[in-house]
């Protein structure tokens, strides 16, 4: 027993001898360092308090641009989508565009043709009507009892029906694709000429009526004046 405590007592004189001085500012210097790593350590606290609300704030936007990209991509799928639409569209509009085409290229020439016809059924009643015209003239000036003892009004009546057929075909070249007023003026110099040769049908006949009482009362003349020829 006695030779441990004299061991311990051998350890203790062996350390270093420490001033209390000394001591003391070594503990002020670890209280000033820990003071000093407590201010850090709540710098530090403050920090990460200040990183985490932007970290939450940096998700939050990160959140909402993904949901304005899946927004985008869906417009952008949309937009595609109505631009497929749209070239279909375009494509079936240039079909429709290249049949109006080809059906107004077909219209033209079939209005065209149907001109042609109209101007050349026009030619062909002005030369009627100037005939007509020519072949009054000659009835007035040359009309002369048949045998039946009626006056020639014959080409009369054949050409006013060479005038209607002449209406019958203008009348079926009217077509819905050609201007309805240049054919209505038409029809209404073809009823013009036709009132005009019923007109001048009846001053035929006028006149040859008056030709006839005249020739009669020239021949009761005559028949008259013969008895007292005969008695001189």
């Amino acid at each position: 027993m006695s030779t441990n405590h004299q061991g311990h007592t051998e350890r203790l004189l062996c350390l270093p001898v420490v001033r209390l001085d000394v001591l003391k500012d070594t503990a002020d210097t670890c209280a000033n360092q820990l003071t000093n790593m407590t201010q850090e350590v709540g710098e530090v606290d403050k920090r990460l308090v200040k990183l985490q609300h932007t970290l939450e704030a940096k998700k939050a936007r990160n959140k909402s641009l993904h949901a304005h990209v899946k927004v985008l991509r869906e417009k952008d799928q949309e937009l595609k989508t109505q631009h497929k639409l749209g070239l279909e569209r375009t494509d079936h509009l240039n079909e429709l565009l290249k049949v109006a085409e080809t059906k107004l290229a077909s219209t033209r020439a079939e209005g065209q043709k149907i001109c042609k016809e109209m101007v050349d059924a026009v030619s062909t009643f002005e030369s009627n009507a100037i005939s007509i015209a020519f072949k009054f003239q000659s009835l007035e000036l040359n009309n002369q009892q048949t045998e039946e003892g009626e006056w020639r009004v014959e080409e009369v009546a054949d050409v006013e029906a060479e005038v209607t057929a002449l209406e019958a075909e203008i009348e079926s070249l009217t077509s819905p694709n050609i201007d309805p007023l240049p054919i209505q003026q038409v029809m209404n110099l073809l009823k013009e000429f036709s009132a005009a040769i019923k007109t001048q049908e009846t001053i035929a006949l006028e006149l040859g009526e008056k030709q006839a009482r005249l020739e009669m009362d020239i021949v009761k003349f005559q028949e008259s004046e013969t008895p007292q020829l005969s008695q001189n």
